[in-house]
């Protein structure tokens, strides 16, 4: 079998799939689009479904796209199908527990060499999020509960703080019995590491950085061939001959631009700053969510479980140039950002408590979705070549890493976020 199943990413870490058995051997999957609601402090699932059904196994033929055969391996009859997910973040490891519990073989290959506890910052999965979750594994949505916070207040103010202003959302309290499950924060790190643990240890393959694939020609029984180097040491590493690919490797994802090539993500014409600092009751409560919009300028606060407090800092090109601060006149971030928002409401105190080198920054961008006016998957494959090889630096977790030490993703969706390796 020859297949390559790509899932694009709107935003960094784009992909969750739920699957479930059908009758008749027939394999439903559905793709949730992890998408940033601006509207709140933390990254938020707002879930987007593509259902497409495979009879007998999956199996998904790449128009336009001709690669030289590799190396031959026959798919014998009773032998599960197996599949390599490009991706270790949350997108790729969700996408793993969902394919194995429909019997395929999933493989993880994340570039990054460890999963860091201190990956990331918060994130929010809204009840469709979790309802996602729930599908592919009934136990996930109990376990990130014990770990994170339902949000139970949302505050909307001016900037200044001193009007309250109509929440959009809604009492969050009523998420339960409206939606079946709650609007929750939690801290990427904690996330990664419950999707991890229900994926069998030889199963996720760490320091492995995506460098191609290539597949057999179209009517011909043999499997993808996908090539890594390691992380390590740039040395190519065994290749894994599967019967398809998922592509979890994030806004700038390599796989991405190998079979579409569409260019670099969309510059959303904003810089978002943010870190995790110690939770304090008196600056908000367990719980709680708040934001403070201004001119250009937003700040967020949100209780992502346990004693951690997840704040976020947004401003417009627009605002910042009309602030007529120069960067470059302050000692670091720090200094600038406490004078950039000293006029938003309570964030400045956020920034206060932060470390300088625990900020990290990020240019916020996005990713035009591959569909049609339908919400119907439209893929415009841009690549036609005898093998495919892996040129575009795909954004991981290690880069994030390097990025602020605490690192993490933007999106999951989001800057996803965050999100996937390869």
């Amino acid at each position: 079998m020859h297949v390559v199943l790509f899932f694009t990413l709107s935003i960094c870490v784009g992909t969750v799939c739920a699957m479930r058995t059908l009758p008749a051997v027939q394999i439903a999957h559905c793709v949730s689009a992890l998408q940033p609601a601006h509207s709140h402090a933390a990254r938020s699932f707002r879930l987007g479904t593509a259902t497409q059904k495979f009879s007998g196994s999956i199996h998904h033929r790449v128009p336009n796209l001709h690669l030289r055969s590799a190396r031959p391996v026959a798919v014998a009859a009773g032998d599960p199908v197996r599949a390599a997910i490009v991706g270790g973040g949350l997108a790729g490891l969700a996408a793993a527990i969902a394919l194995r519990t429909v019997g395929v073989d999933a493989h993880v290959y994340e570039r990054t060499t460890e999963l860091r506890g201190t990956a990331g910052t918060g994130l929010t999965l809204w009840p469709n999020g979790l309802s996602a979750l729930s599908a592919i594994d009934s136990t996930l949505v109990t376990e990130i509960e014990q770990v994170g916070s339902p949000t139970t207040l949302i505050e909307v103010t001016t900037a200044d703080g001193a009007t309250k202003l109509p929440n959009p959302t809604g009492d969050p309290r009523r998420f339960p019995q409206t939606y079946g499950q709650p609007m929750l924060n939690i801290r990427w790190a904690h996330l990664q590491r419950i999707l991890a643990s229900r994926v069998p240890e030889d199963r996720l393959h760490l320091g492995h950085t995506f460098d191609g694939i290539e597949m057999a020609d179209p009517g011909a029984e043999m499997r993808v061939s996908v090539r890594f180097k390691s992380t390590e040491t740039q040395s190519p590493l065994p290749p894994a001959y599967v019967d398809f690919v998922v592509g979890a490797d994030g806004i700038n994802s390599a796989m991405r631009g190998l079979l579409v090539g569409d260019g670099a993500p969309r510059d959303a014409g904003r810089t978002i700053w943010r870190a995790i600092i110690p939770l304090d009751t008196t600056l908000l409560p367990r719980g709680a969510c708040t934001m403070s919009a201004g001119a250009g300028k937003v700040g967020f606060l949100t209780h992502i479980g346990g004693e951690d407090l997840y704040w976020s800092a947004f401003a417009t090109d627009e605002a910042i140039e009309q602030s007529g601060l120069d960067r470059a006149d302050f000692a670091d971030v720090k200094a600038y950002l406490l004078e950039q928002f000293a006029d938003v409401y309570r964030v400045r105190e956020c920034i206060a408590r932060t470390p300088a080198h625990d900020i990290l920054e990020r240019r916020v961008a996005d990713r035009q979705p591959l569909v049609d006016a339908n919400g119907v998957a439209a893929i415009p494959w841009g690549r036609e070549r005898d093998a495919a090889h892996a040129h575009a630096h795909a954004q991981t977790q290690a880069d994030a890493d390097a990025d602020a030490g605490a690192a993490g993703a933007e999106g999951v969706g989001g800057e996803g976020a965050v999100g996937g390796g390869g």
